[in-house]
């Protein structure tokens, strides 16, 4: 078998919510009034970001200053190196802002894997929009990144038999349902996964995610052809 990794950004490669945190030093207070409507089904992920994020009254250079204080989990550069090692395809899919994401990356040395999230634009002094290219009209969940259509190209894409997913949160829950062959999950993505009885192993940190995918490589059949930044957004 071929295995491809979907992973999210937030509080799983991450230590922290980075959408969270750019919000609670720069958002006008109203954005928790539209966090708790998310929070009660009352909207989609998409709609509540694209509201929290008109609310934002940041510099680019402020937005800089929180992706800098931002961490990485510690072990999360040698699960990526152990991807490339072994030609699985490694691709972050977040409901997250691109933007950040791929700053934060950039910091550690991890700016050459691919991204796939919710595009944050900056319009003018301290105002930002965000739109979301990746999403999909019939998205369950309503969110900016439809983890379930990215799963469903990816899985073509690389020729891969099955698709691992690595995450920890609500946003993960469609994708493990209806897509993800194996789960590596944590916080409220484990508890789902046990009760709904998904094929999935627990972690805490990417030293153990490593292991749990040097396992599953070694079950493999046939190596999984790299793919290029053409194939990934086409």
């Amino acid at each position: 078998m071929t295995w491809a990794v979907l992973c999210d950004f937030d509080h799983t490669i991450t230590t922290e919510d980075v959408t969270d945190t750019l919000l609670e030093r720069h958002a006008l207070p109203e954005w928790q009034e539209i966090e708790a409507m998310w929070e009660k089904g009352s909207i989609g992920s998409r709609a509540c970001m694209q509201q929290q994020i008109a609310l934002l009254r940041a510099t680019p250079a402020q937005v800089d200053a929180v992706a800098d204080s931002i961490h990485i989990d510690p072990h999360f550069k040698s699960f990526a190196a152990l991807c490339h090692k072994n030609n699985v395809p490694l691709i972050i899919v977040s409901d997250g802002l691109d933007y950040v994401i791929k700053h934060i990356l950039k910091r550690h040395g991890l700016s050459h894997l691919h991204v796939i999230a919710s595009h944050l634009g900056h319009t003018t002094g301290d105002r930002w929009e965000l739109t979301a290219p990746f999403a999909n009209a019939g998205c369950s969940s309503q969110a900016s990144t439809c983890k379930c259509v990215m799963s469903r190209q990816m899985r073509t894409l690389t020729n891969s038999s099955k698709i691992l997913y690595v995450g920890d949160g609500r946003s993960d829950y469609c994708v493990s349902m209806e897509e993800a062959d194996f789960i590596i999950a944590k916080d409220s993505l484990l508890t789902y996964c046990e009760k709904q009885k998904l094929p999935h192993q627990s972690f805490k940190t990417f030293a153990e995610a490593s292991q749990i995918l040097g396992s599953l490589i070694q079950h493999r059949e046939h190596a999984v052809p790299a793919m290029n930044e053409e194939q990934i957004y086409a």
